[in-house]
């Protein structure tokens, strides 16, 4: 189980792997305000509605032979599920947490490479917290990029960009061949 989340979170990072939510990570990363409510309501739907979808593809969808409809089940299920947190949190705190491309994408992917129950919620969550750490490394980058005060040729978003390129490829470079169950054996 620990070697999934460090690969989910870390190497093959929903954010840096398969790119889920770069431009919205780098925008996000401006402004901090919210991002811990925006954390749990994202972790809370994408979870759930993983779940409810991979259950409702393997006792539903599967035996009739309909596996291949199941991502406008999935969206029809985190709509319902992300509307009602949505209209809780606007209660209750009176911000907006607002995310769907993001946690869209996080469910069709843990539900793609989930082979149970157990490792669809694992992967969920893991790409969530992936992207959601993801946001304040970038913060930081932007810190210091700002207060080093580069030459007007660059703007702050292409030097964040370049950033981001340099730590996909740092990771990629990494040996991560332990991490796989496999070659312990």
């Amino acid at each position: 189980m620990i070697n999934n989340m460090l690969y989910y979170i870390l190497y093959t990072s929903a954010v840096l792997f398969y790119g889920i939510g770069l431009n919205r990570a780098a925008v996000l990363c401006q402004n901090m305000k919210g991002h811990v409510l925006k954390a749990v309501k994202s972790l809370i739907t994408v979870t759930s509605s993983s779940v409810l979808t991979y259950l409702l593809c393997d006792v539903l969808l599967v035996p009739y032979g309909l596996s291949e409809v199941y991502p406008f089940v999935a969206a029809l299920i985190f709509i319902s599920i992300s509307v009602f947190c949505e209209s809780l949190i606007r209660i209750t705190a009176r911000v907006s947490a607002a995310e769907f491309s993001i946690s869209l994408l996080s469910i069709l992917l843990s539900v793609n490479e989930g082979c149970n129950l157990l490792n669809v919620t694992e992967i969920s969550v893991c790409c969530i917290l992936a992207f959601y750490i993801f946001v304040p490394l970038l913060h930081a980058i932007q810190h210091r990029i700002e207060s080093g005060r580069p030459s007007s040729d660059f703007k702050n978003s292409s030097l964040l960009f370049f950033s981001i390129a340099i730590i996909i490829l740092a990771l990629f470079a990494w040996n991560v061949s332990w991490l796989n169950p496999g070659v312990m054996q």
